[in-house]
């Protein structure tokens, strides 16, 4: 099942009801500490049937006269609607009549009639259950206080909700909150017991394709063990360096200490160290990343929903959007949903899936829309810009005006989520505003840094010029600076405003002066204007 939404009425710091929407792959919360984000995701964890709604989580101050709740939205695919089908006549087919030990007429009478009413029953469940021609069908779950997680089965019969309800509750996925104290279990030296019970040495098992064979490797330092484990070695740094660009120099070493296998780490210094000697970045992402594996390598598709509270703080910004791309390979078979303050996990390829959660006079809200406005609220709760980027990124696209900075990313969103572009904008700046002596020096500087500068001009008189004058400077300084002219893609002149859709591009004109006017900042009379 995905999780499609969560509403919640008097849950903790949720006050009101308010609904959170989950998207099918990854899911943020962003705020500010204290406003909320823990309670979004403890409210989340009552999915399970285990973790029940306690009194004390209950809200003192919620709605009157409403019950405090938590509800779940979920979506079945075609797979499960046909297993919940087949359980369902499955457990339906196993009922049976009660014995008669005289056979009367006013038994046997009774005997047809529960035969029939039986029959009807199945057959109203059937044909419900078919999904009215539909391929996908959407279940709500809802927990009061101190009761049960309970499907709602309005449309089936009394008779047969209990049988209904049985078979979704095997279908439910399982939600996993990942708390910081699980993301420190190394030693990084284990015997076969402590493998066990150590999550994060399992995962580098996991990922060093050793895993089935960890009964042999334990039981003793052999030559051909060796060799395994070098070659293990091997294929667990090039697994990990798949997505953590910060660990493109590191080396790992799975070797024998005794009949123990240990974890040893060779940085660009070519100094050896134990894992857990590293610092508390290194260790924190090295075990989230472990352990992820240990939990997800097994897990069935929409099996489980992965859940982070602040993960990732006390890593690089570099090392925060290498998590980010973790999670989204993680999220092509399970839900992630994870809660940050932090600009560099916000996802700006997928600005729908971003949901601020602010604390005001209520209670926690969301704003399912923070990137509204060029996310201004985003800036306003955690005081923060996302075009701190520069500071960080190894690929920089200089450009002239200050609405290239917004359209540009807008764009390769769309494309984005049509699957016509595969790059990815968590790690590219875009610096604008410039002059041409501006965008000279900035493209000089990020080269001294070993970044990787581009300069985007418009498909004008003047772009032109500017483009003229970069290659120039190339040939002066020897410097390598790539120079995308809009020109080169639509006829002359045009700028990136000429890249937008106009029927849209015009709408929001339209509605943007329809809130100017509203707010008081124009006269919808200015200038002569009607």
């Amino acid at each position: 099942m995905i999780l499609k939404s969560v509403i919640l009425n008097g849950y903790k710091s949720f006050r009101k009801r308010v609904e959170l929407h989950i998207s099918a792959r990854t899911t943020i919360f962003v705020g500010p500490n204290d406003h909320g984000k823990t309670n979004a995701l403890l409210a989340i964890e009552k999915l399970n049937p285990e973790k029940p709604f306690l009194l004390e989580e209950a809200n003192d101050r919620a709605t009157p006269g409403e019950n405090p709740s938590i509800s779940f939205v979920l979506e079945l695919d075609q797979r499960e609607a046909n297993a919940l089908r087949e359980g369902v006549t499955k457990a339906m087919d196993s009922i049976t009549l009660p014995e008669q030990k005289e056979v009367s007429v006013a038994g046997m009478i009774t005997g047809f009639n529960e035969l029939m009413r039986k029959t009807s029953e199945l057959g109203k469940i059937t044909t419900d259950l078919k999904m009215t021609g539909l391929t996908r069908e959407l279940i709500t779950l809802t927990t009061y206080v101190d009761g049960k997680l309970s499907p709602e089965l309005e449309r089936f019969s009394e008779y047969a909700r209990s049988t209904v309800a049985s078979e979704i509750m095997k279908l439910l996925p399982k939600v996993v909150l990942f708390k910081a104290e699980s993301l420190r279990q190394l030693p990084d030296t284990v015997d076969l017991s402590g493998l066990e019970e150590n999550e994060v040495m399992q995962g580098v098992f996991k990922l060093a394709g050793i895993w089935e064979h960890r009964n042999r490797l334990l039981l003793g330092n052999t030559r051909a063990n060796e060799d395994d484990l070098r070659e293990a070695s091997k294929t667990l740094a090039a697994q990990i360096r798949r997505n953590w660009t910060q660990g493109h120099d590191l080396k790992f070493y799975l070797a024998y200490a005794g009949d123990r296998i240990r974890l040893t780490v060779k940085d660009r210094a070519k100094t050896v160290t134990a894992l857990a000697e590293r610092s508390e970045g290194f260790t924190s992402y090295f075990a989230m990343r472990m352990l992820l594996v240990a939990r997800t390598d097994e897990a069935k598709p929409h099996g489980y929903i992965f859940m982070f509270d602040e993960p990732g703080l006390n890593l690089h910004p570099k090392g925060q959007v290498d998590l980010q791309n973790v999670f989204e390979d993680l999220a092509r078979t399970n839900q992630i949903i994870y809660s940050t303050h932090s600009v560099f996990l916000i996802n700006k390829n997928h600005p729908d899936r971003n949901h601020l959660i602010f604390k005001n006079e209520e209670g926690s809200n969301v704003d399912s829309k923070p990137f509204a406005g060029g996310w201004a609220k985003v800036k306003e709760h955690l005081g923060l810009y996302l075009s701190a980027n520069f500071l960080f990124s190894d690929k920089i696209l200089l450009a002239e005006g200050a609405t290239d900075e917004i359209y540009v990313p807008l764009i390769a969103q769309g494309l984005i989520g049509k699957e016509k572009f595969d790059g990815d904008l968590n790690a590219l700046a875009i610096h604008s505003s410039l002059n041409e002596s501006e965008m000279l020096n900035s493209a000089g500087i990020y080269l001294r840094e070993q970044r990787q500068p581009a300069v985007l001009v418009d498909g004008d008189e003047e772009g032109d010029k500017r483009a003229g004058k970069i290659r120039n400077w190339e040939k002066r300084t020897k410097r390598k600076c790539p120079v995308v002219g809009l020109g080169e893609f639509r006829p002359k002149p045009c700028s990136i405003e000429d890249f937008l859709d106009r029927d849209t591009f015009k709408t929001a004109v339209v509605a943007a002066c329809a809130q100017a006017v509203e707010e008081g900042v124009i006269s919808p009379k200015e200038n002569g204007a009607d």
